[in-house]
């Protein structure tokens, strides 16, 4: 089984419609059984929806208890309507919000996964942390 991990910048650089063409693409030639997805705003997120526009199973890996508290309605509405698609969800680090649970829920989905698609522009934030730690176990 292939299991994906994915990554990404919370903004996004390059329009909606592009990253969905290139990730759905990505998504039908490595043919993944199951994607893992850290459920942020941004390419998490669409990163999810292509897995339910083509039918393949994936894992929102929330870092923590409420990972949407601070979001705006029309942002959490849209998480829980992804969420209520998911084969599987797991919180990471149980319990609020703690800086240190972030970095942990990065580092699982690259422990749990074969391989990580990344979306990074600009070097830096959770996502570099992520690509770092995933080099590191040469995934």
């Amino acid at each position: 089984m292939t299991i994906l991990g994915i990554t990404g910048h919370r903004e996004l650089f390059h329009p909606d419609s592009t990253l969905i063409s290139s990730f759905c693409s990505f998504l039908e030639h490595h043919k993944p059984e199951k994607v893992i997805t850290g459920m942020a705003l941004g390419y998490d997120q669409l990163g999810a929806e292509c897995c339910i526009k083509l039918g393949i199973p994936f894992v929102a890996a929330i870092p923590y208890d409420g990972q949407e508290d601070l979001w705006s309605s029309d942002m959490k509405t849209k998480f829980y309507n992804i969420l209520l698609k998911a084969a599987e969800i797991v919180v990471v680090t149980p319990g609020p919000y703690e800086k240190w649970k972030l970095p942990v829920r990065n580092c699982w989905i690259v422990d749990h996964s074969d391989l990580i698609c990344s979306y990074m522009v600009e070097p830096r934030g959770g996502t570099k942390h992520c690509v770092d730690y995933a080099i590191k176990k040469n995934k």
